[in-house]
């Protein structure tokens, strides 16, 4: 089983001696976690650690929607390369939160890892990248019939700082009116068979690093 290493001095993520890059909402949600090693976090708690301003009552904060850190969890078992039917770090508790195993938390250099030399390296994981058309891969995939415009709404949805967004917000960076995105997004949950921003976001996180 691959060391699962957090940082919070260097506020770095290693994967057996190799650092992960991840974003600071990413670390803030997987150091929250690694605080309960072994123990269910709830989105609650989970929430407020990647917006603090949310603590005193995330639930009914404005902007603030739980469905963000599904968002986040997403991205993080990207970089891991954990699969969520069958994962090794983070664990969904449907209805509860999320569990993460084989990690521990330390404040101080990392262990390098071993190679046939006996001496330590660390490299850096590359960054997922963010396609801004569709690939041949993506073509295949539920997105594949979306116009342009449509296209251009379901990458942003897939971005997790528009998860904090209202409709009205969204339609304000879009510079479109509200009514107009209620539509495109009406024909997006049509074409992607999904009910919902949350679920059509989760799509586009797909689509965002594949």
């Amino acid at each position: 089983m691959p060391d699962l290493i957090i940082d919070e001095r260097r506020r770095c993520l290693y994967l057996d001696g190799r650092e992960i890059q991840l974003s600071p909402q990413e670390f803030r949600l997987i150091d929250c976690l690694g605080r309960n090693v072994g123990q269910v976090v709830s989105k609650r708690q989970l929430l407020a650690a990647l917006w603090p301003a949310a603590a005193q009552d995330p639930v009914s904060a404005p902007g603030f929607d739980p469905a963000a850190v599904d968002l986040v969890i997403f991205r993080l078992r990207q970089r891991l390369a954990d699969r969520a039917q069958a994962p090794l770090y983070i664990e969904t508790r449907r209805g509860f939160g999320y569990i993460l195993h084989h990690a521990r938390i330390v404040r101080g250099e990392p262990p390098a890892a071993d190679d046939n030399s006996g001496q330590g390296t660390l490299t850096a994981a590359p960054a997922a990248s963010t396609p801004v058309v569709p690939t041949a891969e993506a073509l295949s995939r539920p997105w594949a019939g979306l116009t342009r415009r449509e296209w251009e709404i379901f990458l942003l949805l897939g971005d997790e700082r528009a998860t904090r967004l209202t409709n009205r917000a969204l339609a304000q960076q879009l510079q479109i009116s509200e009514a107009t995105l209620k539509k495109h997004l009406q024909h997006l949950y049509r074409k992607l068979g999904v009910a919902n921003r949350s679920a059509a976001a989760l799509l586009a996180m797909q689509a965002r690093v594949g």
